[in-house]
């Protein structure tokens, strides 16, 4: 998560994490080690500020980790529903809905 030695990404998305009123995340695969980076900013969205976190995101190569996704529904942090995305071109959805473009 870099956009160069002068602007830098990470600390511009926690920023905008910290203020957001709902959160859509669209990503290729969820790891720990990306995960890590943002628990904390989303945990506090969620349960300080009772922000609405979507995350949409594949298993497309099995890159995306299982561990990763169980600590987002452990209960220690954001909580997570996955399956089929009927109607919607990605293989799973983790959230209430999908997007539709």
């Amino acid at each position: 998560m870099a956009g160069g030695d002068r602007d830098l990404f990470l600390p511009r998305l926690l920023g905008a994490l910290r203020q957001a009123n709902e959160i859509d995340l669209a990503v290729a695969f969820v790891k720990p080690s990306g995960l890590d980076l943002l628990f904390a900013a989303l945990s506090d969205a969620i349960q300080l500020r009772g922000v609405r976190l979507r995350v949409l995101t594949s298993d497309y190569l099995d890159v995306t980790d299982p561990q990763a996704l169980r600590q987002t529904s452990s209960g220690t942090g954001p909580s997570t529903a996955s399956g089929p995305a009927p109607a919607c071109s990605a293989p799973r959805v983790h959230g209430p809905t999908c997007w539709r473009t």
